[in-house]
């Protein structure tokens, strides 16, 4: 069976072997990750999600001696603690964001301003705006009241000035009540004069408070998803991928979502990479490429998600898509199982009991050899293991 970690989070079945899960679970809720505004001039959402680290009791024991062994019966399960755990593959969607702490109580705008006269003089030139507004985000640390009440007034201005980026933060300011009333409809208002004008983070965040109003913004949301994808945004197209693969007006397009999810694969993220290569390994979009698809579970793989060290290891244990390797199965199996997958953990003991002993000692010999490495903090390659 192999495991999907899309918004449909499922294991499809490739033979008679034993119930798996489906590829075509619900999404949980219709909201897009929101991610909190780090206080700053430009948020960064591009660099690639880490998998999910989940606390468990248990892990893969493995043996060190390379001596060769006979395949054990059972293999027993002991807990690794430098090892990180997973006790279920990850959901696509984040459908509630986090809250940040709340901020040093500062003097509130009015729950929903009206569109007043910038503060800031009207002869300051766009570098000076920026200035300006980068002084005022520095102001909110202060530990004086007053500043950062003067801060906050300072950012409304530039926002009303036309300055993309405190518009974006003045929006989140108040979808989460960042020293204000929160406010959906001034964020969603400031956020999209912050979007309007190109900002790629307004954009991504503009849409997903679309996509949690219910089924009937969901093309408005993939517009700006479009938008912010095409500047280089890798989780816009991450969630582009997940809407069209769910579909507008219960039309999938699946792939429409493939595309989407190979943009940002190729900019490394990690669950686009697995959901590609899982509808290229099942022809889900409409072209099978096994040989592709097992090259973007790879490089998840290289990345640590479990799921796709789980993916690549059914394919090598049966030769599915590519040559049968007992031992390089072997290995990404159990390190999928020293992460809390239930399923590699049975796969493991399946795959041990088709191997020589001579095949198990070089497997046991790899892992071992993987693990004192990244206790060294000097990992090698998964995918080059000693």
């Amino acid at each position: 069976m192999i495991q999907c970690f899309s918004m449909l989070s499922c294991k499809p079945t490739p033979g008679p072997e034993r119930p798996v899960k489906s590829l075509s679970r619900r999404l949980a809720g219709a909201a897009c990750g929101l991610l909190l505004l780090a206080v700053s001039c430009s948020d960064k959402s591009d660099s690639p999600p880490k998998p999910t680290s989940r606390n468990t009791s248990n892990s893969l024991s493995l043996a060190t001696s390379t001596n060769p062994v006979p395949p054990p019966a059972s293999i027993p399960i002991a807990p690794d603690p430098n090892v990180a755990v997973t006790t279920a593959p990850p959901t696509i969607v984040e459908v509630t964001p986090p809250k940040a702490a709340a901020p040093p109580p500062v003097a509130a705008l009015p729950t929903d301003p009206p569109a007043a006269v910038s503060t800031l003089p009207p002869a300051l030139g766009i570098a000076d705006r920026e200035a300006a507004f980068l002084r005022a985000m520095r102001m909110l640390k202060s530990a004086s009241a007053t500043e950062r009440s003067n801060a906050l007034q300072q950012i409304q201005a530039s926002a009303e000035a036309g300055l993309p980026a405190a518009q974006h933060n003045l929006g989140v300011f108040y979808l989460h009540g960042t020293g204000v009333a929160s406010n959906q409809a001034a964020a969603t208002r400031w956020l999209r004069q912050s979007a309007e004008q190109g900002f790629a983070e307004a954009q991504f965040k503009l849409s997903a408070l679309l996509v949690s109003q219910g089924e009937a913004p969901l093309e408005e949301a993939a517009g700006w998803l479009e938008k912010a994808s095409a500047q280089g945004h890798a989780e816009a197209a991450y969630q582009l991928g997940v809407i069209r693969l769910r579909g507008i007006r219960n039309q999938p397009d699946p792939a429409g979502a493939a595309r989407a999810f190979r943009v940002a694969a190729d900019r490394g993220h990690v669950k686009s990479q697995v959901n590609l290569g899982v509808l290229l390994f099942h022809g889900g979009a409409g072209e099978t490429n096994r040989n592709e698809a097992l090259t973007w579970y790879r490089r998840a793989a290289d990345q640590g998600h479990p799921g796709a060290r789980f993916n690549l290891g059914t394919a090598l244990a049966k030769g599915d898509g590519i040559d049968q390797d007992l031992v390089s199965a072997y290995f990404w199996l159990s390190l999928a199982a020293q992460q809390g997958d239930q399923d590699a953990e049975a796969a493991v003991k399946e795959t041990v009991a088709t191997m020589t002993p001579a095949q198990l000692a070089e497997g046991v010999r790899r892992v071992s050899a993987y693990r004192r490495s990244t206790r060294a903090e000097a990992p090698s390659s998964p995918s080059n293991p000693p």
